[in-house]
């Protein structure tokens, strides 16, 4: 009773907190204004390229609905590309989705306001965790994420919001030093979207060989596991009891194997303009490598360091890249500037702005103009058919690699040294 009294003191005290509450306000605001503009404009957007392409998971969502508002289970009855615990969230969902025909602005509405409120938690999240990083800075970049041209298009019309609340909850854990619960969240998170499961890894890695913990990772392992098992196990026996075989479980696993191509990649910039170089093989081997030397190489930085080089690794070079894929690392990099002296924490801020502005520039403006000029997506397309929308596309892409480029060369240039990095840090807050 005690423990609880405290608990609920504290949490009494957190939600008194001004900043805290002017983030929350914001953000709130922000997004109910966005859905705002997009409901007033919906007719007159509805028949614009760009629409349609920013829009264009939603028609797989009301695919799965459809078969769930039947009563029939995703992995067992049908399959299902996502895994498990993404398949509970849009079951779930799916409670609150009017399907009538025609009701396209209903549907996209219904998950636009789930998405934005999983985005007001995450910036209090944010919040709370910039604070402890570094209080000065805390207001600002908690609302510099919400305000990401990145989330404001994209998050309403994809989950990766679901996936940042977990990762943020278990990176909260992990700054508390409570590797138990980083890695069950972690966990829940891989569930939704694969990238969390590298940061257990990126923490193992730390707590092993400068942190000494020799025996943690055994504890992990176990976590992990027990995850895995309990969001996966009940789907493959009701798979295989059902079905004879495994297969509407498998298809999540193996879909991502045989996936073609993104077009907004440098893969798919390359067979656009110059046929269809050998090249998918060497993307996969070089994701690969990137994102083991993501872990492996300055084992010693902090964890917001290498989560933002393991998800800049993981789509830098790879076959698949979406747009939105940038909302996994930008909470990090905030985090990063926090704690960031002299004039890095500037650099730092600059390309996050800039970088954030060519994603959206890329995906879904420049995107959706090319394929009306180039008439499709194919070889040769650009060079035969593009004007100047594909080379603003083409252009956009490049800058965008430079970018990531530049920020990841930034982190690995970080010196690290704990008593002189909190020194500097403590002047700077009291200057």
């Amino acid at each position: 009773m005690v423990q609880l009294k405290l608990q609920l003191n504290k949490a009494l005290q957190i939600a008194k907190d001004s900043r805290l509450q002017q983030v929350l306000l914001f953000t709130f605001n922000l997004k109910l204004i966005f859905l705002g503009f997009a409901n007033a404009l919906f007719d007159f957007a509805w028949a614009q390229p760009i629409l349609g392409h920013t829009i264009a998971d939603m028609w797989y969502w009301v695919g799965f609905w459809q078969k769930t508002q039947k009563g029939l289970v995703p992995y067992v009855d049908f399959d299902y590309v996502y895994p498990p615990l993404s398949g509970l969230l849009y079951w779930f969902l799916g409670n609150f989705i009017d399907l009538t025909e025609g009701r396209w602005k209903s549907i996209l509405f219904t998950h636009g306001a789930f998405m934005s409120l999983l985005d007001v938690i995450n910036a209090g999240l944010i919040y709370l965790i910039l604070k402890e990083i570094n209080p000065k800075r805390a207001r600002l970049l908690a609302i510099l994420f919400a305000a990401s041209l990145t989330s404001l298009f994209l998050a309403p019309v994809r989950y990766e919001s679901a996936v940042v609340t977990f990762a943020l909850i278990g990176y909260w854990f992990h700054l508390k030093d409570k590797p138990f619960w980083a890695t069950f969240f972690w966990s829940l998170g891989c569930w939704l979207k694969w990238y969390t499961f590298f940061f257990i890894i990126a923490a193992e890695v730390k707590a092993f060989w400068i942190d000494k913990k020799r025996s943690q990772w055994l504890q992990t392992i176990i976590t992990f596991t027990a995850i895995a098992v309990l969001l996966n196990l009940p789907f493959m026996l009701a798979c295989w009891s059902k079905n004879g075989n495994l297969n509407n479980w498998l298809t999540t696993y193996t879909f991502h194997t045989s996936r073609p191509f993104s077009w907004d990649t440098l893969l798919g910039l390359g067979v656009l303009w110059f046929g269809n170089p050998p090249l998918e093989g060497l993307a996969n081997n070089s994701t690969v490598i990137l994102m083991t030397l993501a872990i492996v190489l300055r084992p010693e930085l902090k964890l917001e360091y290498k989560g933002v080089l393991i998800c800049i690794a993981s789509i830098f070079f790879n076959r698949i890249y979406s747009p939105q894929f940038h909302l996994w690392f930008y909470p990090f990099l905030m985090f990063v500037i926090a704690q960031e002296t002299d004039k890095r924490w500037r650099w730092f801020l600059w390309l996050y702005l800039v970088v954030d502005l060519i994603n959206v520039i890329v995906f879904p403006i420049s995107f959706a103009y090319a394929i009306e000029e180039m008439k499709g997506l194919g070889a040769l397309f650009a060079r035969e058919k593009g004007k100047i929308w594909t080379v603003v596309y083409t252009l956009s892409i490049i800058s965008r690699t430079f970018l990531l480029a530049g920020i990841s060369g930034l982190i690995l240039r970080t010196r690290y040294r704990p008593e002189e990095q909190s020194t500097q840090l403590a002047l700077d807050l009291q200057s």
